[in-house]
């Protein structure tokens, strides 16, 4: 798989995720300590639109993306945003090997759309975690992330924000759950 099918897989698992959300979930804690479940909702719908901009060339001011993006239908803006992303890089396919601005430094477009694969995963496994819904999510998408992952969470990296510490995760955990483990979070 290509980095945009793997960003798109991503996508479709997020939204279905958060699709099922039940309504009195979306204040629960989500593993992010600082994140209830919309929030963490809301971080991922922000992210897709951060894409759509900057993949397109755009400048984003994040201001606006710092309140309640999902109203009453989060998994619905998040589809619309992904999607909007997910078209940003279809539309012209070389930008994975060109330098795209981010709000956060610059990358090449390719590990724009690992590093948001990555987000909209593991984000997808904390808002299931926080709203009681399944963490056995595509095990063979979490085990190529896991072995991705192993390559690029550096000890930089493990501070809170990013990734805590790795976490115990017994070997027959699910696959999901083990990746969670490896980011920082207590399954």
């Amino acid at each position: 798989m290509d980095p945009i099918e793997k960003l798109a897989a991503a996508a479709d698992i997020a939204h279905g995720i958060i699709a099922h959300v039940p309504a009195d979930r979306w204040s629960s804690q989500s593993p992010c300590s600082e994140w209830d479940v919309r929030a963490v909702a809301n971080h991922v719908i922000g992210g897709a639109m951060v894409i759509s901009a900057c993949v397109s060339g755009h400048e984003i001011d994040l201001g606006p993306l710092a309140g309640d993006l999902g109203g009453a239908d989060p998994a619905g803006v998040f589809r619309a945003a992904a999607d909007e992303a997910l078209a940003a890089f279809n539309a012209d396919p070389s930008v994975l090997g060109r330098t795209v601005k981010m709000p956060f430094g610059e990358y090449q477009g390719a590990e724009v759309a690992t590093l948001f694969t990555q987000d909209f995963f593991g984000h997808a496994w904390d808002i299931a975690k926080g709203s009681g819904q399944s963490t056995d999510i595509a095990p063979a998408m979490a085990e190529a992330m896991l072995a991705d992952l192993h390559g690029y969470i550096t000890a930089d990296l493990r501070t809170p924000g990013m990734y805590d510490a790795e976490k115990p995760a017994s070997a027959d955990a699910p696959m999901a759950d083990r990746m969670a483990a490896f980011m920082g979070r207590q399954v």
